[in-house]
């Protein structure tokens, strides 16, 4: 499932049961949003990832469970903080 439709099916309880698994795979573009409002460009995102942030606390909320399987480095936004 795309996470764009993750809240909307969630809510509605009368799709699912709370004992389905529901798995969705997270992008770039899903996860982080450009500062200047400009729309997602995953090779801008590669090559000024200083314009991006992390919006994936977002979706949260959203989720169980997590597999974490990127590669990162410090250039990048944070998929998840503390905060």
């Amino acid at each position: 499932m795309a996470p764009s439709e993750l809240r909307a099916y969630l809510a509605d309880t009368s799709k699912h049961s709370n004992k389905e698994i529901v798995i969705s795979q997270f992008t770039s573009k899903d996860v982080s949003v450009p500062t200047d409002g400009q729309a997602f460009d995953k090779a801008r995102y590669y090559k000024e990832p200083e314009n991006f942030k992390g919006v994936f606390h977002e979706y949260l909320d959203c989720v169980s469970f997590l597999v974490n399987d990127i590669y990162w480095e410090t250039k990048y936004p944070r998929l998840v903080t503390k905060e």
